[in-house]
């Protein structure tokens, strides 16, 4: 077996890959070496690194990716379609998977391959991740939770008494992680405000690490958050929506299913669905390139 941290890959025979590939896809074109003489699949790489026996994938198009197939040194590779066509009978001696999303079906078999302590319902957590025991929090099943995430923390609420000192608003509400959730590294989920007021994370979102999620925040299903983004508090996220790195999202704003907030945009109003905005404050973003390229060459 091959380590890849605390998790490993299994041996698996070339029957074995090619039944895991099948199941995904199962219009797959299989191209083999002349001599028949495969040997088992003892690890993953990159096109660039891969060992002999590693599984890897390529997901450009021709000429690069022939040549990239050519200059490799694994002998299992999951390619696309039209190059698997162009490959033929060259092979190069090697055992050539074409498929229609070579990165998905990479990703899938490899899923597979894992030995994860997250074998079984439930949610798993690394040491280090954090749930406040006060606090009321709900996590569904095949949840990750990676170090240092902090799940259910009292949320920034205060009023300013007489004096101007800042008062905290008790925080008793609670968070609520559907199925099949990702909570990176060092990142922080605050509880709800009031009772039955929970932060809700949809089934199937991913979240990078090093992001802040604010009390009451609502996010659907199979949204995708990366690192360093900024969700303040009451903000609702649709379905399906894209949250680049570094983006902030102001306080009850809404965003709309299959959303785009591109890297870096301060989201002050809501966004419509489908919509794709960027920039300080976001706009649409066919009008942000338009209004950057007037000003790259110095246009008004």
């Amino acid at each position: 077996m091959r380590s890849t941290g605390r998790e490993k890959v299994k041996v698996l025979s070339f029957e074995e890959l090619r039944k895991l590939v099948y199941k995904h896809d199962p219009e797959c074109s299989v191209l083999t070496p002349s001599d028949n003489d495969i040997v088992d699949i003892t690890g993953v790489g990159s096109i660039t690194d891969a060992e002999p026996t590693s599984l890897t994938f390529v997901d450009s198009s021709p000429p690069a990716s022939v040549e990239a197939i050519k200059d490799t040194r694994s002998l299992f590779i999951i390619c696309n379609r039209q190059t698997a066509s162009v490959i033929g009978e060259d092979r190069f001696g090697k055992v050539i998977l074409g498929v229609v999303n070579p990165r998905l079906c990479f990703i899938r078999v490899l899923t597979a391959l894992l030995e994860r302590e997250q074998s079984v319902r439930g949610y798993w957590a690394q040491r280090e991740a954090f749930i406040y025991p006060d606090a009321d929090v709900t996590i569904g099943n095949y949840v990750m939770l990676h170090a240092g995430a902090v799940i259910g923390a009292p949320g920034f609420g205060y009023e300013r008494d007489e004096s101007n000192r800042p008062i905290p608003f008790p925080q008793l509400g609670g968070v609520v992680i559907g199925d099949h959730v990702t909570i990176g590294a060092n990142t922080c989920i605050a509880r709800g405000t009031m009772p039955k007021q929970n932060t809700v994370i949809g089934a199937y979102t991913k979240i990078d690490n090093l992001c802040h999620i604010a009390h009451n925040v609502q996010i659907g299903k199979r949204v995708m958050i990366a690192g360093h983004v900024q969700i303040a508090g009451s903000a609702v996220i649709g379905d399906d929506v894209w949250i680049g790195p570094s983006a902030s999202i102001s306080d009850h704003v809404c965003i709309g299913n299959a959303a785009e907030i591109v890297l870096g945009a301060v989201v002050m109003e809501d966004v419509p669905p489908g919509a794709k905005v960027a920039g300080n404050f976001a706009v649409s973003y066919p009008s942000h390139a338009k209004d950057w390229t007037r000003r790259k060459h110095g246009r008004e």
